[in-house]
């Protein structure tokens, strides 16, 4: 409606121009020489013939013709930019009609649904995986150069899911070596989960119920895979446990965090019988002479917590005694 309005006043203007109304009603100019005479003319004609007729004076009316008032001229200039200004606003705006509703049905026939991928800030936002939760399935190699001359495999529930199976291990265990009827004083011992997977040393804490060392800390900085000893003498059964350093770490920078456990509150859990009462805290001692270790006396004899490195090995032994033959083995 906008666009025929505009379109009839631009015809309007166009038809109604000062100048074709001028031509309508044009009347042809004069011829541009004309004779007069008037009485200086006479008497100068007169004076000029000696006393002869009086001749008309020729007067030229090229320099007389008419002018266009330039009021006319103005006005027609004027109408002729506006009726050109007017013509390109009015292509304007029809263009921009059509751009503005039609455009948009274009655009959106063209336009696929982009696949959603999730940001870098979705993707940090993720919870990380402990380390000691992203544990790989592995194979089981003793740690024994010297084999044990017994290997008993043991079956426990895991994951935990009631306290039940806190004691589960102690009882199966116990229940295992009760059945050995060789002189053997001396055991290595598989702990594997009902599907037939062998335990890595953070999971078998977890079953013991002995928190004694950092799960994270031991799944990032020692092998996942252990070798678990029992040995026996009059006073009962004295569990050990070995693992070995990762490739890059050294013992130089995993001591003082290996050391926390000598805090921990769950260290008898560790044991199959009952050690006593603690007689006194840790302490340096050198075991057959030679071997540096960390010792913890117990009331019990036979007990003591002996933990100690040797090469690449880390042993933890619930005896002195067991903590020897295990290091001879290695």
């Amino acid at each position: 409606m906008v666009a025929v309005s505009l379109l009839g006043m631009a015809d309007f203007l166009a038809n109604n121009n000062p100048e074709d109304r001028d031509r309508a009603t044009y009347v042809p100019p004069p011829h541009t020489e004309v004779t007069v005479r008037t009485l200086e003319s006479d008497v100068k004609s007169m004076a000029l013939s000696g006393g002869g007729s009086p001749q008309s004076v020729r007067i030229s009316l090229a320099d007389r013709t008419p002018q266009a008032a330039p009021g006319k001229t103005s006005t027609a200039q004027s109408v002729k930019i506006f009726s050109r200004i007017f013509w390109v606003v009015a292509m304007i705006l029809i263009l921009g009609a059509l751009v503005y509703f039609f455009y948009p049905l274009i655009k959106k026939d063209q336009t696929a649904p982009a696949a959603v991928n999730p940001t870098s800030t979705e993707n940090s936002a993720l919870p990380e995986v402990p380390a000691h939760l992203n544990i790989p399935k592995f194979e089981h190699q003793s740690f024994f150069a010297e084999p044990a001359p017994r290997v008993l495999a043991l079956t426990v529930s895991y994951p935990v899911g009631a306290a039940g199976d806190l004691a589960d291990y102690n009882k199966k265990i116990l229940d295992l070596l009760a059945r050995e009827n060789s002189t053997s004083t001396f055991w290595e011992i598989e702990v594997k989960d009902g599907d037939g997977q062998v335990l890595s040393f953070s999971q078998f804490l977890e079953v013991t119920g002995a928190k004694v060392m950092d799960e994270d800390f031991l799944a990032l900085n020692l092998s996942y895979d252990f070798t678990h000893f029992v040995y026996k003498d009059k006073n009962g059964f004295w569990p050990g446990f070995i693992l070995k350093l990762n490739q890059g770490k050294t013992w130089v920078t995993l001591r003082p965090e290996i050391a926390k456990l000598e805090a921990a509150a769950d260290l008898e859990k560790l044991f199959l019988t009952n050690p006593g009462s603690r007689a006194g805290v840790f302490r340096d001692t050198l075991i057959s002479s030679s071997q540096p270790a960390r010792v913890l006396k117990f009331a019990q004899v036979s007990a003591g917590l002996v933990y100690g490195y040797f090469h690449d090995y880390f042993i933890f032994s619930t005896s002195e005694a067991g903590f020897v033959e295990a290091v001879g083995r290695l």
